[in-house]
């Protein structure tokens, strides 16, 4: 699922515009830092994926300057991703999140 800056989910009829961030949420990518426990309040810091995130939106890594970060959201990882300036406009853009050596796409 992708939600757009505004908070509303992205779709075919509220698609993100280029340059705008959007957060892709997901789950099972794997380890977390610090680890925790299903039912454990992750305070003010919450726990990051534990392998390296990359991100890929229509088939380019998007660069390290507006590379993912991850938010656990009760078992939910959220990466936000800056959609690059020059991605197709009104186009349904594929999008890999690779972790470790783990791929996982929505498009």
């Amino acid at each position: 699922m992708a939600i757009n800056a505004d908070n509303s989910t992205n779709s075919d009829s509220h698609r993100a515009s280029r340059g705008s961030v959007v957060t892709l949420l997901g789950a099972g990518f794997g380890l977390l830092s610090p680890p925790g426990g299903d039912g454990t309040i992750t305070g003010s810091t919450p726990p990051k994926v534990s392998l390296p995130v990359k991100v890929y939106l229509d088939g380019g890594l998007v660069p390290s300057s507006t590379r993912a970060e991850s938010k656990n959201y009760d078992e939910i990882d959220a990466f936000k991703v800056q959609i690059p300036k020059t991605a197709r406009a009104n186009a349904d853009l594929p999008i890999i999140i690779e972790v470790g050596i783990r791929c996982h796409s929505q498009g």
